[in-house]
C-alpha cells in the first residue's frame, strides 16, 4: 500500500478516535500508522551503502522492487512490521502504562492489517516474513536453492543507476514501474548481503 493511502487512511481513523482518546495519542496512532514505512527507507539506503538519501529515489527503488514480486527469490523482510517488533512495542505499554505507547502499537497494528488486506486482494502475502524467525528459516532454504532475496534489490538498485543516468539525469516512472525482460528467470548472484537482515 502506498503512502498517500496510509496517510488518507490513517488520518480517517485518527479523527474517528480522537474523541475518546484525545488529540495527542490519536495523532501518535496516526503517525504510527504512517511511519512505521521507515524501515522500507532502511532499505534503500542499506542496499546502496548509504550513498543515496533521496525519498523520492526510495520511493521510485520500492515502486519498481513490486515488480520483481513473482520471482523465486523474492522475500521481504521490513523489521518494524514483524511479530517481534509488535510484541516488544506492546510490552513496553503495559509495562510503563503509557497510553502513548499503546497508541503507536495501535497505529502500528492498523497499518500491518491495511497491508495485510492488500497483500491478500493481490495473492502475494507469502512475498513478505511476518517474523524474524519465518525470514531466517525461509532465506536459508532459499540459500539451499542457489537463491539470495538480496537479489531483487540489487537488481531493482541497477535499474534505478542505469535510469538516473538517462535523459534529465533522473529515473522516470514509467521506466521503473515496467519490469524488466526475463526477470523472472534471473539467476542468482553473489552478494555481500547474504548474512544480513534487510530493514
Amino acid at each position: 500500500m502506498r503512502p498517500a493511502t496510509h496517510a488518507l487512511i490513517g488520518g480517517a481513523a485518527t479523527a474517528a478516535l480522537a474523541p475518546s482518546l484525545g488529540w495527542p495519542a490519536s495523532a501518535l496512532f496516526g503517525l504510527a500508522s504512517v511511519f512505521i514505512d521507515v524501515d522500507h527507507y532502511l532499505d534503500f539506503l542499506y542496499y546502496n551503502g548509504g550513498k543515496i538519501w533521496s525519498l523520492r529515489k526510495a520511493y521510485l527503488f520500492h515502486l519498481r522492487l513490486t515488480c520483481h514480486h513473482h520471482r523465486k527469490d523474492f522475500l521481504v523482510l521490513n523489521v518494524l512490521h514483524t511479530t517481534e517488533a509488535f510484541i516488544l512495542i506492546l510490552l513496553l505499554a503495559l509495562w510503563s502504562g503509557s497510553l502513548w505507547l499503546q497508541a503507536i502499537w495501535a497505529g502500528m497494528i492498523f497499518h500491518y492489517l491495511c497491508d495485510l488486506s492488500m497483500m491478500f486482494r493481490r495473492r502475494i502475502l507469502h512475498v513478505r516474513a511476518h517474523s524474524l524467525l519465518e525470514y531466517w528459516i525461509r532465506r536459508r532454504r532459499l540459500a539451499q536453492a542457489g537463491l539470495s532475496p538480496d537479489n531483487p534489490y540489487l537488481d531493482t538498485l541497477k535499474d534505478l543507476q542505469a535510469g538516473a543516468g538517462g535523459p534529465g539525469g533522473n529515473p522516470s516512472l514509467i521506466a521503473l514501474s515496467t519490469p524488466s525482460p526475463g526477470a523472472a528467470a534471473l539467476p542468482a548472484k553473489t552478494s555481500g548481503h547474504i548474512d544480513s537482515v534487510i530493514v
